[in-house]
């Protein structure tokens, strides 16, 4: 079997690591330039003023692309007048019609005369300015500003005035907007793009982990086998007589024999020579 180096599938395995790495922070980067191209496109403050009939009650609404409750947000009611009452007057007048602050978390307003608010008025992301006795001169233009925030502006007509346009805005308001839903497009796919990938990735280094696994334990396997193998080997090596351990016992136990054989003649000479010795001395006697 062929088998992978461990020093090759470690290398292997730092460089998937090191491309999952990388592809997690361009999916980061594109993410974060998406959502921060999302946030200055669609950062400006937006109000609507349907028409409204006379005498009767208008309604002009902010409406922020931030929770202004989180965020404490102050800001600022402005009314332009329009260009029939410029001429009417002689005079450009611009108006602060309401006057916002947070204190001990609640919303003060300062309204000026014929201008009203509720607390139910206040949401998150928007604030409605109530005019009961609608007139006149409280037709025009609005705008809600806070301190470095663009705005948008809209119209507050009549109904006798309903085939002017009621809202207005900057001249870039569509191509604003066509890029907003570009963005929001964009940055979606690119979610699901990454998520996808990410998931491939997974997939892949789980996949190589298990072949590594499985590699190893091989190796281990066959390390133990030759290792059991090399043991077993060397014991029979020393228990199996070669030739010439053979002929060294052989001569051994010859060598023993006539040992044994010669000091079984000499003790029969000697007790044979004593018997000789007694046998004389006992004819001498006689």
């Amino acid at each position: 079997m062929l088998l992978m180096p461990y020093d090759e599938v470690e290398e292997d395995s730092t460089g998937i690591i090191m491309r999952v790495v990388i592809v997690v922070t361009i999916i980061v980067a594109l993410q974060c330039c998406c959502l921060t191209l999302g946030q200055l496109t669609d950062s400006r403050i937006k109000c609507s003023a349907p028409a409204a009939e006379l005498t009767k009650e208008a309604t002009v609404t902010c409406l922020f692309p931030h929770d202004i409750r989180q965020k404490k947000t102050d800001f600022i009611v402005r009314h332009n007048e329009t260009e029939r009452q410029r001429g009417q007057n002689g005079t450009h007048q611009m108006k602060t019609v309401a006057n916002c602050m947070w204190f001990n978390g609640k919303l003060d307003c300062t309204m000026q005369t014929g201008y009203k608010h509720e607390e139910q008025d206040v949401t998150s992301t928007n604030f409605t300015l109530r005019i009961p006795h609608f007139l006149q001169n409280h037709t025009g233009q609005y705008f809600c500003e806070v301190d470095g925030q663009k705005f948008e502006i809209c119209l507050l007509l009549h109904h006798t005035d309903v085939t002017t346009p009621r809202a207005t805005g900057p001249k870039e308001s569509v191509t604003t907007s066509l890029l907003i839903i570009i963005v929001s497009t964009t940055g979606a796919a690119i979610t699901l793009a990454s998520v996808a990938v990410i998931v491939y990735i997974a997939y892949r280094c789980y996949q190589k982990t298990k072949r590594e696994r499985r590699t190893n334990n091989i190796r281990m396997t066959e390390r133990g086998e030759q290792e059991s193998q090399n043991l077993v080997d060397g014991g029979q090596s020393e228990r199996t007589p070669t030739p010439e351990t053979n002929g060294g016992q052989h001569a051994d136990v010859i060598t023993r024999l006539l040992s044994d054989v010669d000091r079984s003649v000499l003790h029969r000479c000697c007790f044979s020579i004593q018997q000789e010795q007694m046998n004389g001395y006992r004819d001498t006697e006689a």
